[in-house]
């Protein structure tokens, strides 16, 4: 009797739990019936990111005179590329639909910005994507001091706008910019972007979109990088080229804030030596991990300094 009476009890615990678990169903079916409208509400919701429909990416940062997106877009004339042209026809492909690309222009002077909305405008009626971000890139989102190193370095189109020193030469004046946290931006804008799911005239064979960019900003290199690394958002790049500033020692911009903990620097880049051996190390990293397969790139190109090439025309 007494299996029986217990046997009982747990035929009725299973029939409330039964009964429970089909109210649950149930309850779990109506509120999902609506899923795809809630799904469009969140999507509605949802920030824009300038990345949005983009499927290639191409940042550069450091851009001066915008030229090196040029590279990209308009290879045909600019031919006397050392290097830049011919590493974007290895990249992305010799023959390209400059739809499926999008470029971003990292720009810290604003002596540069005017022409810089200009190409943004004039490739912006051929349907290609060109958008200029104007404000200096760092590791931390603030303002910053940048120094205009003289009479000589504006015949040179000012390529030594830094951050990380002055040279304290003759006509030099000091400026202050606004600065982006670069990997929260790559994060936010590329990482996160929708993606289209079909490229233009299907003019890709791979089934991931390519990442590129170039960096080349005078010393900020120095705290730029390791972000980039530790916040893994380099990672999902396929290549990353651009140049080291040792010559730039001793740079201790980034390190006047000793009481500040989050703003100081701790590593002193007193000596061209000692930057050699810091960029070596940040490259080694970069290398030594399986999971972050970018390629480093040790390449300077300077070539079109000034552009000079004309801008295209929509109607032609």
């Amino acid at each position: 009797m007494g299996i029986i009476r217990h046997g009982n009890i747990n035929t009725a615990v299973l029939c409330v739990f039964t009964i429970s678990i089909v109210l649950q169903i149930s309850n779990k079916m109506k509120s999902t019936k609506g899923l795809p409208q809630q799904q469009e509400q969140l999507k509605e919701r949802r920030e824009a990111r300038l990345g949005d429909g983009c499927y290639n990416i191409y940042l550069d940062v450091g851009a001066n005179v915008g030229v090196h997106g040029r590279f990209l877009f308009e290879p045909e004339k600019y031919q006397s590329s050392p290097h830049s042209v011919a590493l974007f026809a290895k990249e992305y492909g010799k023959v390209r639909d400059n739809r499926n690309y999008c470029v971003f222009e990292f720009e810290a002077n604003s002596k540069h910005w005017p022409r810089l909305r200009q190409i943004s405008d004039s490739y912006a009626q051929m349907g290609w994507r060109y958008h200029v971000i104007e404000a200096a890139v760092s590791d931390e989102e603030g303002n910053t001091t940048f120094f205009h190193q003289g009479t000589a370095d504006e015949r040179r189109n000012e390529w030594g706008f830094s951050g990380a020193t002055s040279f304290n030469k003759t006509g030099g004046w000091e400026v202050n910019v606004s600065t982006i946290r670069l990997s929260q931006w790559i994060n936010h804008h590329i990482h996160e972007r929708i993606v289209p799911e079909q490229t233009y005239n299907n003019a890709t064979t791979r089934t991931t979109p390519i990442l590129g960019m170039k960096m080349d900003i005078e010393g900020f290199e120095y705290v730029v990088m390791p972000d980039l690394i530790h916040s893994n958002s380099i990672c999902k790049f396929d290549f990353f080229f651009g140049e080291f500033h040792s010559s730039f020692a001793p740079i201790r911009q980034f390190r006047e804030n000793k009481d500040n903990g989050d703003t100081y620097h701790r590593v002193p880049l007193e000596t061209k030596g000692v930057a050699l051996l810091y960029e070596a190390a940040l490259t080694k990293t970069m290398q030594a991990s399986r999971r972050c397969p970018v390629r480093w790139l040790a390449i300077d190109d300077e070539s079109y300094l000034h552009d000079g090439q004309p801008l295209p025309n929509s109607t032609s």
